[in-house]
């Protein structure tokens, strides 16, 4: 009677393990799935704030972030950022002057061409600027900086040949410190309200 039950009690385990192993494996391979690619640009106007590149990366950074939770990863930044520098350039979209590559309104032959580039089937285009500036006196809380920033975002499905979203998001970013930090809060408020998960699918 020991004996049988010891067996059974093998025979319990091996089948409780095999379970577990197989369980762990199809979770392996299912967090090393591939990310599909996804083109992400941003256009910052740099007027307003006093480090463009360093908040265009951190814009970089957010969107990354949310990306990824909807399985898709951008490809990197520095190349986007360079391949949309060249690509408003060969096609004369700014006028030969450099201060407005950051301004540039793209159309869908536009993002259907940077998408080829990129060979993604989703382009992201986050362009963002600064609509007014004010400093404003509290008793309590001192000098107060505002920025009101709108951000132009758009997703276009170069496979559907459509917008999936382009809309305009107003923010007030408010600091005491540095516009930086007041443009930093108002980018975070408005990446809270672009749900990619729902959007991307």
């Amino acid at each position: 009677m020991k004996r049988f039950l010891l067996l059974f009690a093998m025979l319990v385990t091996f089948i409780l393990g095999s379970t577990a192993t197989a369980s762990a494996a199809e979770k392996i391979e299912l967090d090393m799935t591939p990310r599909e690619p996804i083109a992400v640009f941003i256009q910052l106007d740099p007027k307003g704030v006093g480090k463009p590149l360093e908040i265009s990366e951190e814009m970089y950074g957010k969107i990354k972030e949310k990306l990824n939770s909807a399985h898709k990863e951008p490809i990197p930044y520095t190349k986007a950022q360079k391949d949309l520098k060249i690509y408003i350039r060969d096609n004369d979209l700014n006028g030969n002057q450099r201060d407005q590559d950051d301004g540039v309104i793209l159309r869908s032959k536009d993002f259907k061409a940077l998408a080829e580039k990129e060979q993604t089937r989703y382009v992201i285009s986050i362009a963002t600027r600064v609509t007014s500036s004010e400093v404003k006196l509290n008793f309590w809380t001192g000098i107060r900086k505002n920025l009101t920033i709108v951000t132009n975002v758009v997703i276009y499905d170069a496979e559907a040949n459509d917008y999936l979203i382009d809309e305009d998001f107003s923010s007030v970013g408010r600091t005491s410190g540095s516009y930086d930090r007041a443009f930093h809060r108002a980018i975070e408020d408005i990446l809270t309200k672009i749900d990619f998960n729902t959007m991307l699918t």
